[in-house]
């Protein structure tokens, strides 16, 4: 079997010679040889490639799904990190509060202090007031006098003060907890995400080594096709070649015509130009366009068209081919005839093969197992 390319470019070569060399050419109906087609035994599907591209499309799934997971931890690990930042942010904010109340409180103190000083050096001695401002003395009457002398409105501020550290502090644990708390939060998604890693990387090197056995049985299956092609090929000519042999010719073949040298030139020398739709020269030609010219060249008149031309030409076989001589082929899904080429000796034609491809000089059996051959009279 040949492989599906090989297919698809002889498919479109066929239906291209065919539909230019039969343009504008209309012919009875008509009967053409049969050649026997030989095929090699298709290539079967190797199960196992069957097998490992189910595989590729399962691991190709799961690394999709486990990306998406990945991607949805990494958003789940910027959003942790918000949180400890701003965790970390309130704890400092809280320590901040708490520096500045119980500065406020030492300041109240030393303003608390001072008032008791200055009421005591209106009616007390030096002593007791170190007593007092040390806060170990004993003389009831000094702390009863400072008790009454100090500001009511500081210690209101000093209570207020102490009040505040005690909520400062507790506002402090409990952000505190939080960036803890925040902090393992972020800890688990990062030891998350180098697994989710970890996983897709062996899965991708778990899928790299299947694409790559996938390959080499790709290698083979095509090494096996390409040898099965070349058995359909050899057995096709062969049969071409003793159909041809076979085929009855009517009577002698007619002599070579003695133009069909100036022919073969004119033609070899229009190789590398471009195959043109209903070229028929001098800067491009479909197949019947390129042999109408080199015959015209020879002062031969021929139809534009492959269906025509076999109809202008005498019949021979192959083992009767001269240069000059018409080689004609039925491209497989194409009408019978569909296209024609030049024989120049040696088992060559020189033909304007299909779109893309300059005329050139090919195996006469490069379209394929010639059905019919014509001489020139």
């Amino acid at each position: 079997m040949f492989n599906h390319l090989a297919q698809f470019l002889t498919l479109k070569r066929a239906r291209s010679v065919a539909i230019a060399c039969a343009m504008s050419v209309a012919a009875p109906a008509l009967l053409v040889p049969v050649v026997e087609l030989v095929a090699a035994a298709p290539v079967s599907a190797d199960p196992s490639i069957s097998s490992d591209q189910a595989q590729i499309s399962q691991i190709e799934s799961t690394v999709q799904s486990d990306n998406q997971r990945l991607n949805a931890l990494d958003e789940q690990y910027n959003e942790a990190q918000i949180r400890v930042s701003q965790d970390s942010q309130n704890v400092d904010a809280a320590k901040g509060k708490l520096q500045k109340a119980q500065s406020n409180e030492a300041a109240t103190v030393v303003t608390l202090r001072r008032e008791a000083v200055n009421a005591y050096i209106q009616g007390g001695n030096i002593a007791t007031l170190g007593a007092l401002v040390n806060g170990a003395g004993d003389n009831m009457a000094v702390r009863s006098y400072y008790l009454d002398q100090a500001s009511s409105q500081a210690q209101n501020t000093v209570a207020q003060l102490r009040q505040q550290q005690h909520q400062i502090s507790q506002e402090q644990a409990v952000y505190s907890q939080a960036l803890s708390a925040d902090k393992q939060d972020l800890g688990q998604v990062q030891a998350d995400q180098r697994a989710a890693q970890a996983t897709i990387a062996s899965e991708n090197g778990q899928l790299s080594q299947v694409k790559g056995n996938l390959a080499v049985l790709y290698q083979q299956q095509r090494e096996a096709e390409q040898q099965a092609a070349q058995a359909a090929a050899a057995a096709a000519a062969a049969a071409a070649q003793r159909q041809a042999a076979a085929d009855p010719v009517a009577g002698p073949a007619p002599p070579p015509n003695h133009r069909a040298g100036v022919a073969v030139q004119a033609a070899l020398a229009q190789q590398g130009k471009p195959y043109i739709w209903g070229g028929a020269g001098p800067d491009g030609f479909d197949c019947s366009g390129l042999v109408m010219y080199a015959w015209g060249q020879a002062g031969v008149s021929l139809s534009h068209g492959s269906i025509a031309q076999y109809y202008e030409t005498t019949r021979i076989s192959a083992g009767q081919l001269e240069p000059g001589d018409l080689v004609f082929y039925s491209p497989p899904g194409d009408p019978p005839l569909g296209h024609v080429a030049m024989y120049i000796g040696n088992g060559e034609v020189v033909e304007a093969n299909t779109e893309g491809t300059p005329v050139g000089v090919f195996s006469m059996y490069y379209v394929g197992p010639p059905v019919g051959y014509g001489r020139v009279s």
